[in-house]
């Protein structure tokens, strides 16, 4: 439950251009979905989520919708004129209370799904967490060290890619050097990650109360509580380094590879723009916290 978060986030991110005004105008669909593949919703609980997820997509578009292709329209502007290390930081700041301010959005939504579902459905959840976190573990874990580090740096450079298009091979060799900077968390972040899954299963179990249950979604999704100080330390180093490699790229690129950013992220924003339903109004949602929009 907790990757359900990640859903609108995804499509934000992820999506191509073509598809993703349509992806978000059925992401209370998609989330459904998505939720009962992994508890096989019943006949009340296929009645009643749905309503919940569209009510939880219809807050978004009001409140975080607007922010987020503000921060998009800043990210497009600071693509053209040039990416700074500064201005970098400050988009990576807004992302992050975004993030923050998602996982609150969904945090209700899921203490009434997981307060609805049966003993079977708690241990059918258990299930699939299991599963997925062997994926993670294929994917992210390749237990040879050399082949686990160039795995790694294959991910960097194609999420790179997927805004610029492809890299020179001077600039594969930055972001080489860049990721090898970066500290691989993987195995922290998965040993975090199955410590968490497992005191949700024991307080689904219990059967907690709603209250309970809120506390410990809001500490483990916004505020990430209990990661320990391997996680803890290894954050702003994750980030300064993916800041740096950035701001090093951006001083490479050419001519195509900047009109491909520059225009990637426009109509990213330009689609998100049109699912809000009128004009976006980016002097009101730079009012809502984003630190970078104050130059809008």
């Amino acid at each position: 439950m907790y990757r359900w978060i990640l859903l609108v986030i995804s499509l934000i991110l992820l999506a191509s251009c073509s598809h993703t005004e349509l992806a978000y105008r059925n992401a209370d669909w998609l989330a459904y979905r998505w939720v009962d593949g992994l508890l096989d919703a019943d006949r009340t609980q296929s009645e009643r989520w749905p309503q919940l997820f569209e009510q939880v997509m219809q807050e978004h578009r009001q409140e975080l919708l607007p922010q987020v292709v503000a921060l998009l329209h800043e990210a497009s502007a600071q693509a053209d004129h040039g990416f700074s290390a500064e201005g970098l930081h400050c988009l990576w700041q807004d992302a992050q209370r975004l993030l923050e301010a998602h996982a609150r959005l969904v945090v209700p939504a899921a203490v009434q799904v997981l307060g609805d579902i049966s003993p079977d459905q708690v241990e059918q959840l258990g299930v699939a967490m299991k599963d997925r976190n062997a994926e993670y573990r294929e994917a992210y874990l390749h237990p040879d060290p050399v082949e686990r580090e160039a795995e790694r740096v294959a991910r960097y450079a194609g999420r790179v890619e997927r805004w610029t298009g492809g890299l020179s091979s001077d600039q594969e060799d930055l972001v080489r050097a860049s990721v090898r900077r970066m500290p691989d968390m993987s195995g922290e972040w998965l040993r975090y990650r199955e410590r968490q899954q497992q005191r949700l299963l024991g307080l689904l179990r219990e059967g907690p109360d709603s209250r309970a249950l809120e506390g410990f979604l809001v500490a483990w999704w916004v505020d990430q509580a209990d990661r320990g100080p391997a996680l803890v330390d290894a954050y702003p180093r994750m980030r300064d380094g993916w800041i740096e490699m950035l701001a090093g790229l951006n001083s490479t690129l050419d001519a195509q590879q900047r009109t491909r950013l520059v225009a990637r992220i426009a109509e990213l924003r330009d689609d998100l723009g049109s699912a809000i339903g009128g004009e976006v109004d980016l002097v009101s949602s730079a009012r809502t916290g984003l630190l970078c929009s104050e130059s809008l």
